[in-house]
């Protein structure tokens, strides 16, 4: 997810009361997970197993549970006691849910949406697409030219991702998208997740029989 504006790790560290070390005006241009991390992304790790990857993964600032670790030169740590507690708390700050009577779609030149379907806020649906009967596409989504989904699918649906407490499972608060590129037909009774903080992405010319699930962040290219 990319932020509308820049913010400093030291601005980031306040906002969630934690404390921010290394290079503390590193600015934040983004939020993300360890396998879509970019320069500028904040990513959080709670786990010894994974400090290194994260700390020495493209992001520019971690949020991390231990403070006496090697920063990288010229990144950020942001110390605090629950990384994926306090993630959330940035997600959902930054990128506020949405309800469906929020922005509504935007549809291009000559598609059909069948009256049946229902269409979220922060969706852009193409020119030429056919929507079915009872498709649901939560926002955000980006629907390109030439699409068809049928009857019965379902775009959009939050990432099965839970981090395991001793009191339940804690959901982590999506801030991903779904985007079908241009060409694309998918089944009926499919369901494409959106992405848990880039996007779940269906490649150009990409077909899809019914029934079909595809997981949150897949990257989906037609086979050539």
């Amino acid at each position: 997810m990319d932020l509308k504006e820049p913010i400093t790790a030291s601005q980031v560290a306040d906002m969630i009361g934690a404390r921010a070390l290394g290079n503390t005006q590193r600015l934040v241009t983004g939020i993300n997970e360890i396998n879509r991390v970019r320069d500028g992304d904040l990513l959080f790790v709670d786990h010894p197993k994974y400090y290194a990857k994260a700390l020495n993964s493209a992001a520019s600032v971690v949020l991390i549970n231990k403070d006496d670790v090697a920063i990288p030169e010229g990144k950020a740590i942001i110390f605090c006691t629950d990384p994926c507690a306090e993630y959330n708390k940035l997600v959902a700050h930054f990128s506020p849910r949405l309800g469906w009577g929020g922005l509504g779609p935007s549809i291009g030149e000559n598609s059909e949406v069948h009256p049946s379907a229902v269409i979220g806020p922060e969706v852009s649906i193409g020119k030429e697409c056919h929507i079915m009967p009872g498709v649901v596409i939560y926002g955000p989504a980006t629907i390109g030219d030439r699409v068809t989904i049928h009857a019965n699918t379902v775009l959009g649906a939050d990432p099965f991702y839970f981090k395991k407490r001793e009191t339940g499972y804690d959901k982590m608060i999506p801030c991903g998208s779904v985007v079908i590129e241009d060409d694309v037909e998918i089944g009926a009774l499919c369901t494409v997740d959106r992405g848990v903080s880039a996007d779940t992405r269906i490649g150009q010319g990409t077909k899809l029989d019914n029934h079909v699930q595809v997981g949150h962040d897949t990257l989906m290219e037609r086979d050539a």
